[in-house]
């Protein structure tokens, strides 16, 4: 799920269809891909075609960093998002 939503979100040999990836990443996370919840967690906090919504990004960070908790990148996100 998680590789499938990173080609519709760029458009890669596929319509961009970031709706259709976002649900590929919720599929993924769920699955404890933890890329795939700091995707979510980077959409919802950049509002990245979606409402921005910090509570989701704080918990779909969360979830990357409970799974990984050496994923630097989302490490540095929830960082970001203690600001908030």
């Amino acid at each position: 799920c998680y590789n499938l939503g990173v080609l519709y979100y760029d458009g890669v040999g596929v319509y961009q269809d970031k709706d259709k990836a976002r649900k590929l990443f919720v599929k993924a996370c769920n699955g404890n891909n933890a890329e795939a919840c700091f995707n979510l967690a980077a959409i919802y906090y950049n509002g990245d075609d979606v409402p921005q919504d910090l509570g989701k990004a704080r918990f779909y960070v969360g979830k990357a960093v409970a799974i990984d908790p050496t994923y630097s990148r989302a490490r540095q996100l929830q960082r970001t998002l203690e600001g908030y």
